[in-house]
């Protein structure tokens, strides 16, 4: 079994905790709202055994990662972070897989970065559809209630 590392980045003049197992072909591992990055601990050691890098972050204001209280809360920032994050490992191409809101990051990134998505695997992914959850609205509103997201469909 390969040992996970935890460690720490500093992105958007935020740590943000993650953690790195195995060597090969990178997969992100994206989590929803509100979870942390121990929920793929089973996934992590099973693709790292399988000569895959594995990078699972705990994404600003979740898990052990800083809180954002001066950032825009809404699913592009947070794919835009995902974007800064990779570039800040070194990271060119990789696979992605989303649970929940991190499905719908997923996707948003690879609308924007194609080019960087080797493959994507969505669990449970929410934000697909005309309409977006009032909970998916409720929760991606600054904590300081600046902006509300409002999401588009083209």
């Amino acid at each position: 079994m390969q040992q996970a590392e935890y460690k720490t980045v500093s992105v958007w003049g935020l740590n943000v905790r993650y953690v790195e197992a195995g060597n090969g072909l990178v997969v992100v591992m994206l989590l929803g709202l509100a979870d942390s990055l121990l929920s793929w601990y089973c996934n992590i050691d099973a693709l790292a055994d399988a000569r895959h890098r594995v990078i699972a972050p705990d994404l600003p204001g979740s898990g052990d990662s800083e809180k954002p209280y001066h950032l825009e809360h809404d699913p592009d920032s947070a794919a835009e972070f995902v974007y800064d994050l990779t570039q800040e490992l070194h990271v060119e191409r990789f696979s992605v897989v989303g649970s929940s809101a991190g499905g719908l990051i997923s996707g948003l990134f690879a609308l924007e970065h194609p080019e960087m998505v080797e493959k994507m695997a969505l669990v449970g992914s929410g934000g697909f559809g005309r309409r977006v959850s009032w909970l998916l609205r409720a929760v991606s509103v600054s904590v300081l209630g600046d902006t509300v997201y409002q999401p588009r469909v083209n």
